[in-house]
């Protein structure tokens, strides 16, 4: 009676496939109609990195990466943040004068916190 032989083996594991990402396919070449998207809709978001772009709109990050150089070229968005692994962009924003030379962003006179920020008078 061989101890080996009457316990039952169990099985062997079968590992799954992992979960398998659909291949996006990204534009390499900007259309008209996405180059139009792009000068239209890019001015109104708050936060504009390559990933938004590419998220959004649907082209390549190179691609994303030239449309953002070539915007802050023209002054339609302005860089916030520089770093060697990515650049930070926003809304490209006029500062006009408050009463008693405190700046504002925006065109509108917000609250003292934002007029503190941007032009350092304030209370």
């Amino acid at each position: 009676m061989a101890p080996a032989a009457t316990g039952g083996k169990k099985q062997k594991k079968k590992w799954s496939k992992g979960k398998v990402k659909d291949k996006s396919n990204h534009a390499v070449v900007l259309d008209k109609g996405t180059g139009e998207k792009l000068q239209k809709d890019v001015q109104s978001y708050r936060l504009i990195t390559v990933a938004v772009l590419v998220d959004r709109l649907k082209i390549n990050g190179s691609l994303a990466r030239a449309a953002l150089k070539d915007l802050e070229e023209k002054g339609v968005i302005k860089k916030v943040v520089a770093h060697s692994r990515g650049n930070i962009y926003s809304e490209f924003t006029h500062t006009v004068p408050r009463e008693g030379g405190v700046w504002c962003e925006y065109g509108e006179f917000a609250n003292d916190w934002t007029a503190r920020a941007v032009g350092g008078g304030g209370d």
